[in-house]
């Protein structure tokens, strides 16, 4: 990438590009575009605000909504506004501007509703205080409005959209026992249902829909004490969680991304203080096990994993072993189960 950066987002566009955004590093408020037939990346045009621990939503229409984020510390940026919301048209290579939300949140989630709506859930203010509160998007006026709160506070969670449509979230940073739960979001009626516990308590974890319609959940830590080698199965339909086999890493800030065959790649992740991992493994769900496969060419946590339109998978960023934040990207080829650096596919 041009780009150093790790708690950025990675979206895959329409055209089957992939836009980068934010992140800690010194050019938080700079986008790139990857083209998976060139291997190149290429300038965007920058964001209004710098963005770290932020949302991209890509909408029916193409563009891509940018919620969120709080300021890069290190580099003492100003400007950042953790309630403020933009637009990416992929067409014309700018960003409008939207309405802002009603709460500024960093380390929420966004996820897209049947309608078209994206639902934003909790997240750390800009007290550094954890929220339960939630609102919507309406991408026809460009306008928020409140929705039910969550039950519990949560940042660092996750939010997977089940098979029925309604939208699951999933650990938390916090209270042990808060950190277990998860919950509900009906879209038809905007209220919350308190859904089964978890067997261990997370956050910094990944959820994955299975394409047998079970949830996976992988990793985790929980006030960065230990992280999780431990994954278990949601279902749905009786509202129950399972252990499934445990990975052969303990992993948290990983990735976790479905493949074309059913599969699921998890790669890189924090293992303790000053220490990531390119440890990658396979979990088939047939069977539920692991599989070890080749690592990747960096140690990375933070990164982001996208799976492109030719079923490649692209890892980019994050940080390496000695927390130094890198702008390298490497690509995952499910039929030799083999990795590439990017400039050099």
């Amino acid at each position: 990438m041009h780009s150093a950066r790790d708690s950025h987002t990675a979206t895959v566009l329409n055209n089957g590009e992939v836009l980068v955004t934010g992140g800690f590093g010194p050019m938080a408020k700079k986008c790139e575009l990857y083209n998976p037939i060139t291997g190149n990346w290429t300038k965007a045009a920058d964001m209004h605000a710098q963005r770290v621990g932020h949302t991209a939503s890509l909408l029916a229409n193409g563009s891509v909504l940018i919620v969120g984020g709080s300021p890069d510390s290190d580099n003492s940026l100003e400007d950042a506004d953790d309630a403020s919301a933009e637009l990416y048209d992929p067409i014309i290579n700018v960003w409008p501007l939207v309405h802002r939300m009603h709460d500024a949140r960093t380390d929420h989630t966004a996820s897209i509703l049947p309608n078209g709506n994206v639902l934003v859930t909790g997240g750390s203010d800009e007290f550094g205080e954890t929220i339960a509160r939630c609102e919507l998007y309406n991408p026809s006026t460009g306008k928020w409005s409140k929705t039910g709160s969550m039950h519990f506070a949560r940042q660092c969670h996750v939010a997977i959209t089940l098979p029925d449509e309604k939208v699951m979230v999933i650990g938390t940073w916090g209270d042990f026992d808060e950190a277990k739960t998860t919950e509900i979001y009906d879209p038809s009626t905007g209220n919350w249902t308190i859904a089964a516990t978890m067997n261990v308590e997370r956050y910094q974890h990944t959820a994955t829909l299975l394409m047998n319609g079970q949830i996976l959940v992988t990793g985790g830590t929980h006030y960065g004490t230990e992280h999780f080698t431990s994954a278990e199965l949601y279902n749905s339909t009786t509202n129950t969680w399972t252990n499934t086999t445990s990975m052969n890493f303990g992993r948290s800030h990983h990735t976790a991304t479905l493949l074309k065959n059913g599969r699921v790649l998890v790669t890189g992740g924090n293992v303790g203080a000053n220490s990531s991992v390119p440890n990658s493994e396979l979990y088939d769900p047939s069977a539920e096990t692991w599989t070890i496969i080749d690592s990747m060419h960096e140690n990375r946590n933070e990164h982001t994993a996208s799976i492109l339109l030719n079923g490649k998978i692209l890892i980019a960023g994050g940080e390496d072993y000695w927390n130094n934040v890198t702008r390298t990207a490497e690509l995952y080829d499910p039929t030799f189960s083999s990795w590439a650096k990017s400039e050099e596919c």
